[in-house]
């Protein structure tokens, strides 16, 4: 590896490569000087598994960690750390299951660590919010909120000056606790966090948190179907974030505020928005990630509901392969896109084709033990539906009694559970 980094010419337009084959080179010199006596805690070089995160040498960092956090004399301290990095390692390999693995077994050793010594709260409560970040891709909500509240309830008795970092902890809170239709306790934690905002300014920090909290606020009046309050904050944040050309930003509000011109039934402006969303992170994360699920989802729907089924049930397809690829072939998600695709043919009146996505839906849903029976209930009424239409009642009744049970109610059509 050094030879052929030595003997790429200065000019040459490989020589960024170059550059990148040295740092990987001294990454590894580094680690190979101080692994020697892996054996001991203290000899594990962070500061080198740092260098290749950020040399994007991840193969490289997960065989060293790994082989690392196998030593049984390691201190807490180190696991939880190296626990941390390949979390991370593997989050940027795209491999999810590793990664959430990982980053749950490092809040579990950081947690006995803050409990122990007061100066480990900081590194709990980072390790908190990517815990949460994690769960709430994993739809485990419950997860990251017992995490999230549980650093909010350290970083308060501790931290107390930090405004920045308990600020963030609200504002997920907030936000997760919203994603799971509790607005009690989401509007519980945006007010509280809320008082931190002096302190986060006088800090000398960006107005970012400001901005997010405001973002969240018109989430929740989404919500409430308070559409034109929604739309109206989120205008003006849309705006500032265009002006600061903040990628991130401007995906995550031209997302949400597409979701307020769909409830408001406006799809037009609804599917502009979520266009905008999907180009910001196209341009953020490139085309094979999670990031892209939401925005292809809500142009499959708005183009369902615009009768443009061919291209809704691309935008679909397209979120099973990601899912697949990722996550693996019974992901919840996957249930939720197989579904959209069988309504889709449905609202086409093409139940023979329907039917086999309805039916995959349901298989995904059932293999999910978490899963609410309502969204089981979902599946199960639009295949009897399906059968019904298909002239095969007789088949039909027992699988629309077991809707019943899950839903208590079958007066729901099929644009009902366009999601």
């Amino acid at each position: 590896m050094y030879l052929l980094a030595r003997n790429t010419q200065k000019d040459s337009p490989n020589m960024k490569t170059k550059c990148q084959f040295l740092k990987k080179v001294f990454s590894l010199l580094l680690l190979i000087s101080s692994t020697f006596y892996i054996g001991k805690a203290q000899n594990i070089n962070f500061k080198a598994l740092d260098s290749l995160y950020s040399s994007k040498a991840y193969s490289e960092l997960i065989i060293i960690a790994e082989q690392s956090l196998s030593n049984t004399d390691n201190s807490i301290y180190s696991k939880s750390k190296l626990n941390y990095i390949l979390s991370n390692a593997y989050y940027k390999s795209n491999d999810f299951v590793r990664c959430y693995a990982y980053i749950q077994q490092s809040y579990k050793e950081v947690e006995q660590l803050a409990l122990k010594d007061t100066s480990e709260v900081e590194i709990f409560i980072d390790v908190s919010q990517r815990l949460g970040d994690y769960s709430f891709q994993a739809e485990e909500l419950k997860i990251g909120i017992d995490a999230l509240d549980r650093a909010i309830k350290l970083g308060e008795e501790q931290l107390s000056n930090d405004g920045w970092r308990i600020g963030r902890l609200f504002h997920k809170a907030g936000a997760f606790y919203r994603e799971g239709a509790d607005m009690e306790n989401a509007l519980d934690r945006l007010q509280r966090g809320e008082k931190y905002l002096p302190k986060i300014l006088s800090e000398g920090k960006r107005n970012y948190l400001s901005t997010v909290f405001l973002s969240e606020m018109a989430q929740v009046y989404n919500d409430n179907n308070e559409l034109s309050k929604s739309i109206g904050i989120f205008k003006k944040i849309l705006k500032d974030a265009y002006s600061n050309e903040n990628i991130q930003r401007i995906s995550i509000y031209n997302n949400n505020i597409g979701i307020a011109y769909e409830r408001k039934g406006d799809y037009g402006r609804a599917e502009y928005h979520y266009k905008k969303s999907l180009e910001a992170k196209l341009e953020l994360y490139g085309s094979n990630t999670p990031k892209l699920i939401v925005s292809n989802e809500g142009l499959g729907r708005i183009n369902t509901k615009l009768g443009k089924h061919k291209v809704a049930q691309d935008y679909f397809k397209k979120n099973i392969e990601i899912i697949k690829e990722i996550f693996g072939d019974n992901h919840i998600k996957i249930g939720k896109s197989e579904f959209n695709i069988g309504t889709s043919f449905y609202q086409q009146k093409a139940y023979k084709k329907a039917l086999p996505h309805f039916e995959k839906s349901l298989y995904v849903r059932m293999s999910n033990k978490s899963i609410n029976q309502l969204i089981i209930g979902e599946s199960e009424f639009m295949i009897g539906s399906c059968l019904v239409e298909l002239d095969k009642a007789k088949d039909a009744i027992p699988i629309l009694k077991k809707a019943l049970d899950s839903r208590n109610s079958t007066d729901l059509t099929s644009e009902d559970y366009v999601q």
